[in-house]
């Protein structure tokens, strides 16, 4: 007897929590597992047994055995679908509810993620995905589900399609709920760089095209099952757009890493074996010793962003990606702080070539600080990003050059003097 109490309480747990777990809409009841159901998601039956009972579901349903014939075509070839994949045996059994709009969005779902079961190019992870997203204009988490949720296999990027089949009239009269679901999916795409499309079988209303396209969320409309290979096809053409330009914005910014390490390390080294020990003098220790500490925080950060997306994501990569661009930017503040308060200071006994070189390098200063400042939307977008960095980088090495050269100036022009002097007294040096 002892032996099956773990079984028992697993089934009654199972019983307890299955309809809170299983509810896919608003207003609509989860069905209850069945005992056979039961023994399918515990994978007490083989591959065989749940093909056989994926079949019955549908048989057992308002669409019967014509619907496992013609619309599922009997998940034989390409039209298998793994139940293992969350969501996909709670689909099935909705396919029986007795809300005729739960089992047409099961049935929906089941169809178009067949699709992507099938195509190589993708993994389905899971349908009917339950997630919580946080809402800024309301001040709350608000839970939601995510029709479609996989990956595309080249980049690793993750993908969220929700399916529809809205006719214009419907769109209008529940346009404030789709505009909450846009706004959900515009969110996770802010926080995780996740793929969006909103996809309906109907002709879609302009409003809600307009709506969708200011918050950066594409409308697919008139999609049919038979047209969705376009839609994974332009998700997959945006994953790799996307990649590419961050692969190449990560390769600028370790670059522009490495070069704030060299020329800031540097000049740390000679302000460090310098006799000076003014206040001049430690604050121009300070400021390099910033830009070293941001020079390695962009580097460490940039390839663990690029290390991410051909590795398995561990917590020292996500600690990297978490603080290595928050640290960048501290530390371009507090450099460029000090610099201006030596700016101030001195100014009025700098030479030209100095009041040249404080200018670039502010200048760089101060695009690698918008870049960087945490939160900044613009920043994110590989297309503004990667030319304030290109830029902000090249100032600083415009600022090492020119610096070097006028330094290089000064020391011929000090040797010429010397020179003079010695020829004039006949001192030999």
């Amino acid at each position: 007897m002892r032996r099956f109490l773990p079984l028992f309480g697993f089934l009654f747990l199972s019983h307890t929590l299955a309809p809170r777990a299983d509810a896919q809409q608003a207003g609509t009841m989860a069905l209850p597992l069945t005992h056979s159901e039961q023994a399918h998601t515990l994978g007490e039956v083989t591959k065989s047994e749940r093909l056989t009972w994926m079949r019955e579901q549908v048989r057992e349903s308002r669409y019967g055995q014509k619907g496992l014939n013609n619309l599922f075509k009997n998940f034989e070839g390409n039209h298998f679908i793994d139940s293992d994949i969350p969501g996909v045996s709670k689909n099935l059994r909705f396919l029986s509810s007795p809300s005729a709009s739960q089992a047409i969005g099961a049935r929906r779902n089941l169809l178009f993620g067949t699709k992507l079961a099938n195509d190589s190019r993708f993994k389905l992870v899971a349908l009917d995905k339950p997630h919580t997203i946080w809402s800024k204009e309301q001040g709350r988490w608000l839970k939601t589900d995510q029709d479609q949720i996989f990956k595309v296999r080249q980049t690793g990027q993750s993908c969220w399609v929700e399916v529809k089949d809205v006719k214009p009239a419907g769109q209008r009269s529940d346009f404030q709920r789709i505009k909450q679901q846009i706004d959900n999916m515009a969110a996770e795409n802010k926080r995780s760089g996740t793929l969006t499309a909103w996809v309906n079988r109907q002709e879609t209303i302009p409003a809600i095209k307009d709506y969708a396209k200011q918050k950066g969320v594409p409308v697919y409309e008139k999609t049919k099952q038979a047209e969705f290979p376009r839609v994974l096809e332009d998700l997959k053409r945006r994953s790799l757009g996307e990649t590419r330009m961050k692969f190449a914005g990560g390769a600028l910014n370790s670059a522009i890493g490495i070069l704030l390490l060299y020329t800031s390390g540097e000049a740390l080294l000679a302000d460090l074996k310098s006799n000076s020990d003014d206040f001049a003098s430690r604050l121009k220790i300070g400021e390099h010793a910033s830009l070293l500490v941001s020079g390695g925080a962009s580097t460490a950060y940039s390839i663990a962003e690029i290390a991410s997306r051909f590795t398995t994501t561990g917590s020292t990569l996500v600690g990297l990606g978490k603080w290595g661009g928050p640290t960048a930017f501290a530390g371009f503040i507090v450099a460029e702080g000090i610099g201006i308060t030596l700016d101030v200071m001195h100014w009025e006994k700098m030479s030209e070539g100095q009041k040249s070189v404080a200018w670039i390098r502010h200048g760089s200063n101060a695009l690698l600080i918008f870049v960087t400042f945490p939160g900044n939307p613009l920043s994110k977008n590989p297309w503004v990003a990667i030319p304030l960095l290109a830029a902000g980088g090249a100032g600083h090495v415009v600022a090492y050059l020119v610096e070097k050269y006028y330094a290089a100036l000064e020391e011929e022009q000090k040797c010429q003097v010397r020179d003079y002097i010695y020829k004039a007294y006949g001192v030999s040096p």
